[in-house]
C-alpha cells in the first residue's frame, strides 16, 4: 500500500514511504544485533539450521525439476517411437533378414522373391517403403520376415 501511495507524488505519500523504508531497515538492524547478542554456539546452530533449510529447499526444487524432465523425456520417447522411422542400422538388419529368409525358402525349393517379401512387409505395416516402418515396430517387422511365406499363385492356365 505504501509503495502505491508513493506513486501519488504528494509530500504525505513520500513521508509514508520514507517511514516504511526506515522501519524496515530498523527491524533488520534489530534482528542482526539480537543475533550477535546470542552465544557463539547458538549463532552456529542458527546458521546451520538456516543452511539446512536452504539445502532442503534446493533439493526440493531439483526433485521437482527432475520429475518434470523425466515427464518430458517420456513424452519425447513416445513421440520418437511412434513418429520416427527405423534407423539406417535397422534398415540394414531388415535387408539381412530378408536375404536370409529368401535364401532359406529357395533352399527348400519354394518360389520366393525379394519383391514379394518386401511388398508383403510394406502392406502389413501400411507403408509405401519398408524404411518408413515406425521405429517402435522394428522387432515386429523382423518377426514378420522370419515367418514370411510367399502367397500361392492361383492357377491361371486354361485347360
Amino acid at each position: 500500500m505504501f509503495l502505491h501511495a508513493k506513486s501519488l507524488g504528494t509530500d504525505q505519500a513520500w513521508e509514508a514511504y520514507t517511514k516504511l523504508v526506515d522501519d524496515y531497515f530498523k527491524k533488520v538492524e534489530e534482528q542482526q544485533s539480537s543475533f550477535s547478542a546470542l552465544s557463539p554456539q547458538l549463532q552456529v546452530l542458527i546458521m546451520m539450521e538456516t543452511r539446512q533449510k536452504e539445502l532442503e529447499d534446493r533439493q526440493n526444487a531439483l526433485q521437482a525439476e527432475n520429475e518434470e524432465l523425466r515427464s518430458d523425456m517420456r513424452h519425447l520417447s513416445l513421440v520418437v517411437d511412434n513418429e520416427v522411422w527405423i534407423t539406417e542400422h535397422q534398415k540394414a538388419e531388415i535387408k539381412v533378414e530378408v536375404k536370409r529368409r529368401i535364401g532359406k525358402l529357395k533352399s527348400e525349393n519354394v518360389d520366393a522373391h525379394f519383391q514379394g517379401c518386401y511388398g508383403d512387409l510394406n502392406t502389413f505395416f501400411g507403408v509405401s517403403k519398408y524404411d518408413k516402418i515406425a521405429r517402435k515396430d522394428f522387432e515386429q517387422a523382423i518377426d514378420f520376415i522370419r515367418g514370411w511365406y510367399p502367397k500361392k499363385k492361383e492357377n491361371t492356365s486354361s485347360n
